[in-house]
């Protein structure tokens, strides 16, 4: 570091964000600096953002003009194409960091401290992460694990099984989403900041198993809730997830006597009679929407890891671990008898499915009093995704 001066910047909260300005003779990283500073200084002194410049900028007395400093851009978007959540983990640190930090987005290797967070910042942060994944962490964990990726799998090895997950600031009685086949909740990302928050059930640590028996599995479901206390509104699900929703309202009135709305995003509970389950490295195609001529298992996963689509350190039996619960699902939805529901259905349906008819004709069937039939122009994946989630969000608050 040849020059530099640090001043101080509204950071957009109300507070003062130190920012420094440097003239190097080579390059050096942001994480080097803080590094070094860390080593002498305390947190609150260390800047928050490091922007490099060929020469600091002076006045006509040859000194430092601080104007033209603060009119350079804190650039601190990534330069290159984001690394998105690939977990419900990463999705719910990706929407508290942007939230916390004022971004738009986040990759999940960016570095919480370099991207403007500081220690107020991060005990903010483990504040909020207490009260998502409701369990305790330590303090001292973001400073041990500083992107969203590596916090992330910290959270999942300390939280263990953990059933839900709080997506926004949910609340006892916020509508509970269900799991995909994938035993997965991220794909209710969009509908949390249209519709409000959200309790996810995840199973992403449960045995896949569970997912054989249906009934069983709402039970499960049903009894944790009660044991948190939960009074949702509504029970929403897409896919596998809808067909769970639709028995765990059944199962909450068993229970409790009370019928509660069930959404259907794009759901069936019957087969199509000519599905058979294949061979893992086309179901785990199918799984990531992805089409290649890779032959063997390996081959497609190492493929998927350079495409940022799993985990650079995922094993191979977490990987088979997530096919085995599309597997489970399969067989729970074959072995599925659904009961006539009294409450309150409503079913959202693609129509570029070409037996979205046939989906219609099963919930009908099932359905006794309020049943009501969206139609949205787009295909299965594309439901949960804008703008045909804003379309369901509309629909619902409407109600």
């Amino acid at each position: 570091v040849e020059q530099t001066v640090v001043v101080a910047q509204p950071d957009g909260n109300g507070s003062q964000r130190l920012v420094a300005y440097l003239v190097c003779s080579v390059d050096v990283s942001q994480g080097t600096l803080r590094t070094v500073l860390s080593q002498t200084l305390p947190d609150y002194m260390i800047p928050s953002f490091f922007i490099m410049l060929d020469e600091l900028p002076l006045t006509a007395n040859g000194k430092i003009d601080r104007k033209a400093l603060k009119a350079k851009s804190i650039d601190v978007k990534s330069k290159h194409v984001l690394t998105s959540p690939r977990t419900d983990t990463e999705m719910c640190l990706t929407d508290l960091w942007c939230k916390i930090l004022k971004r738009d987005a986040i990759d999940i290797y960016d570095n919480f401290f370099e991207i403007g967070g500081n220690s107020l910042h991060a005990i903010k942060l483990i504040s909020q992460c207490q009260r998502v994944f409701t369990s305790k962490l330590p303090i001292m964990s973001i400073f041990e694990h500083q992107t969203i990726a590596d916090l992330g799998t910290f959270i999942d090895n300390h939280n263990g099984n953990k059933t839900f997950i709080h997506l926004g600031e949910a609340d006892l009685s916020s509508s509970v989403c269900f799991h995909a086949a994938g035993g997965t909740i991220h794909q209710y990302r969009h509908l949390k900041h249209l519709l409000g928050p959200l309790i996810g059930v995840s199973a992403v640590n449960e045995d896949p198993s569970m997912l054989m028996s249906i009934t069983a599995l709402a039970k499960v479901y049903v009894d944790l809730l009660k044991k948190d206390s939960i009074e949702p509104q509504q029970f929403i699900g897409w896919s596998f997830g809808g067909v769970l929703a639709f028995e765990v309202a059944h199962e909450w009135y068993r229970q409790t006597g009370e019928y509660k709305r069930v959404v259907l995003l794009d759901s069936a509970f019957e087969i199509e009679e000519d599905f058979q389950l294949t061979d893992k490295v086309s179901l785990l195609q199918d799984i990531f929407d992805i089409k290649t001529d890779c032959v063997q298992i390996e081959d497609l996963i190492n493929l998927l890891k350079a495409k940022g689509k799993i985990h650079n350190n995922l094993s191979m039996s977490a990987i088979l671990h997530m096919i085995s619960f599309h597997e489970n699902a399969y067989y729970g939805l074959k072995n599925y008898s659904p009961e006539l529901y009294q409450g309150e259905l409503v079913l959202f349906v693609a129509t570029q499915n070409t037996r979205y008819k046939e989906v219609v004709r099963q919930w009908q069937h099932v359905a006794s009093k309020e049943f009501y039939v969206n139609e949205l122009d787009c295909n299965h994946k594309q439901i949960v995704t804008p703008p045909f989630i804003n379309q369901v969000a509309t629909f619902l608050k409407n109600m």
